[in-house]
């Protein structure tokens, strides 16, 4: 075999078992980036800015809401967003609510949940919630699939 060719086969070896694992464990599919899933196709294309508001640092709605997970503004919200339609972000799973989880390095959110003990935790993990009234939420960096 050549080069590329081996390089593929690994690439299907290694990245088989965590689809494997993931889809027993979650019923998504974990991908790499630029694989298309049909969870990502049902997603709409444009982030809600009134449920965006929520995890947008700053906002009344964010405050209310006990300041949780955010982003610095709604531009790097959507650009996750982007990244997810394109491809260019890592599907992991889904939580165990069915909201698709995602790893995007293009953009930093940060993590809120004082209770655990993180507070403005820097992370690349993203939970994509809805599918019309989109939204993204930062989350923990070290979140799996459920």
């Amino acid at each position: 075999l050549g080069v590329e060719a081996t390089r593929q086969l690994y690439s299907l070896f290694v990245f088989g078992a965590i689809v494997d694992s993931a889809t027993r464990s979650t019923g998504a599919r974990a991908t790499k980036p630029g694989a298309a899933t049909p969870e990502v196709d049902a997603i709409g294309g444009k982030i809600s800015p009134q449920a965006q508001a929520r995890h947008i640092e700053g906002t009344p709605q964010w405050t209310a809401r006990g300041e949780g997970g955010y982003f610095k503004s709604p531009a790097d919200a959507q650009a996750v967003l982007d990244a997810v339609k394109s491809g260019q972000a890592q599907v992991i799973g889904r939580t165990a609510n069915g909201q698709l989880l995602v790893r995007y390095d293009g953009v930093t959110g940060f993590n809120n949940n004082a209770a655990a003990g993180f507070v403005d935790q820097p992370t690349n993990v993203f939970i994509v919630k809805g599918t019309s009234k989109v939204s993204v939420v930062p989350t923990s960096p070290g979140a799996t699939a459920k």
